[in-house]
């Protein structure tokens, strides 16, 4: 619950990855009394010239649900790209590991 009104709100994020060296394509998404707001953008290193690739980008959506809404989004999708960094510079702990990719294999079985 975000700003305290009762109610909570749920966010997600997710990362289309390309194979080699190119900058991922992120989107965080938040759902607020039945509005959805995102922040785009890339996140990796460009294989050009190695430089951090980060653009992030915010729904206007987020300007008229106010100030809390676009820290908390802010946030995650700051905590994500340096844990990605640290991914990327394999440092790592194991627990960190776990914050964002399952380690576990999973398996589905036909209905």
């Amino acid at each position: 619950d975000v700003n305290g009104d009762g109610f909570g709100e749920t966010s997600f994020m997710y990362e289309i990855a390309p194979d080699g060296l190119d900058p991922s394509t992120v989107k965080l998404m938040m759902h607020v009394d039945n509005e959805k707001l995102a922040i785009r953008g890339q996140l990796g290193v460009d294989p050009n010239n190695f430089d951090e690739v980060e653009e992030k980008t915010f729904d206007a959506a987020f300007e008229k649900k106010g100030e809390a809404f676009k820290s908390f989004a802010s946030k995650k999708w700051d905590d994500y790209r340096d844990w990605l960094k640290k991914l990327i510079n394999d440092e790592l702990t194991p627990a960190e590991e776990k914050l964002y990719r399952s380690t576990t294999a999973h398996k589905f079985e036909p209905l």
